[in-house]
């Protein structure tokens, strides 16, 4: 991939990019690759903006999949073990060592979506804030 990881391109002031309107293109892009796992029954459990390669023309490719686990038939939840997550992205199950399913990847991507679409403002945010205090 060509520009590197999302979370490493979101913090460079990259000339000519508008993230309003690349944003929508990026989340919609993970939505899918997301979806068509879970279709598979396979759950990522380690999505996040540094997991997410952005390629030429701002084509994204959901990568890391080292902790990715493989749902049983029956959709049964999995147990958290002692595996690493990164704990500003993890679902409140993990946190909480409870069973996980699709819906801690879905947690995920909302955090994936929030950042894509927010980080300027965050960062705005922080400097001016750091200013004043």
């Amino acid at each position: 991939m060509c520009k590197g990881d999302l979370f490493s391109l979101l913090q460079k002031k990259v000339p000519g990019v508008h993230w309003n309107a690349y944003g929508s293109r990026i989340a919609l892009q993970i939505a899918k690759a997301v979806a068509a796992m879970h279709e598979m029954r396979i759950i990522h459990r380690d999505l996040k903006t540094p997991n997410i390669l952005v390629g030429h023309g701002f084509h994204v490719k959901v990568g890391d999949v080292g902790l990715a686990k493989r749902l049983a038939p029956n959709n049964a939840l999995l147990a958290v073990n002692d595996e690493k997550y990164s704990t500003f992205w993890a679902a409140p199950e993990i946190l909480m060592q409870k069973e996980i399913g699709s819906k801690s990847d879905i947690y995920r991507y909302f955090w994936c979506y929030c950042f894509t679409h927010t980080y300027y403002f965050f960062l705005t945010t922080y400097f001016v804030l750091s200013v004043l205090v």
